[in-house]
């Protein structure tokens, strides 16, 4: 959908998304911030690679209960924080 915009800086998510698909945002090397919903959803695979300045995701709900996380969603760089419970 998004693959490889390079203009394409900060990412507000709908609160109606259930998934995110493989390679959504692959390669969008501006994108700085992901505003991820309140709700239960999940990431594919490849979703987030290729964002190098994508340094830091925080989600507003555990990962573990609510958010389907694939191991290769983000690059090994990202900086995944779950909700402090």
């Amino acid at each position: 959908a998004f693959q490889s915009c390079s203009s394409l800086v900060n990412v507000a998510l709908p609160p109606n998304l259930p998934y995110i698909l493989w390679g959504t945002f692959l390669n969008c090397s501006s994108l700085e911030h992901v505003d991820f919903p309140n709700i239960e959803f999940g990431i594919d695979d490849y979703a987030f690679i290729g964002c190098q300045n994508l340094k830091e995701v925080e989600f507003s709900l555990p990962i573990s209960e609510n958010i389907r996380l694939f191991s290769n969603a983000f690059d090994n760089h990202t900086k995944i924080k779950p909700k402090n419970i």
